[in-house]
């Protein structure tokens, strides 16, 4: 790999993360002040597929790493089993949204998403993140944020609670899963109920 190869120059995992976090509380502030049942929802499905996105990268390319370190194992699998349950309560609002935007259900589906959201994070900050910023160098953290970025443009854009969370099925099943969401995506787009 040369100097000037882009896996060597990506930003600090440690700080991406935390910015990415902050941009996802900040949409998620946007998505309960919404007051039109219609924006909220596509406000929510936007904010979706990007965390989406994002926890697959996290999946690929930090739990790996964390799992390497010492105790490392044990921080992995819970955080798996968090994202397990964060993406079974994503898919279960996300179905209601679609044909029921309005209503004190939906708004408290949102409302539990939100909660169980900033929990998975504060977790992750406080337990993975660190973990990385304190056992491995500037250049590592540089190469896993490059991966990471990287790894979110391949990813899907749809929670898949069943799908596979660990190397090398994340991999091989999460292209596939990528491409399926896409054509969903699209076909949703084109079917869904309109305000």
């Amino acid at each position: 790999m040369s100097a000037s190869d882009p896996v060597d120059h990506g930003p600090d995992v440690s700080s991406f993360l935390i910015n990415e976090h902050d941009r996802f509380r900040r949409d998620m502030a946007g998505v309960l002040e919404a007051h039109d049942a219609w924006v909220r929802r596509d406000a929510f499905e936007a904010l979706a597929r990007g965390l989406v996105q994002h926890e697959t990268a996290e999946e690929e390319t930090v739990y790996p790493v964390i799992a390497n370190l010492e105790g490392g194992s044990d921080l992995r699998a819970e955080a798996v089993r968090q994202e397990r349950e964060l993406d079974g309560c994503l898919a279960h609002t996300m179905r209601r949204l679609v044909w029921r935007p309005q209503g004190r259900k939906s708004r408290r589906l949102i409302e539990d998403f939100s909660s169980m959201l900033d929990r998975h994070f504060a977790f992750e900050e406080r337990s993975l993140i660190s973990v990385v910023t304190a056992f491995e160098d500037e250049r590592k953290r540089q190469m896993m944020g490059a991966w990471t970025q990287h790894a979110e443009s391949f990813a899907p854009t749809r929670p898949h609670p069943h799908g596979p969370r660990y190397l090398p099925g994340l991999l091989t099943v999460g292209i596939a899963l990528a491409l399926v969401d896409r054509m969903r995506d699209i076909g949703r787009n084109l079917m869904r109920p309109k305000r």
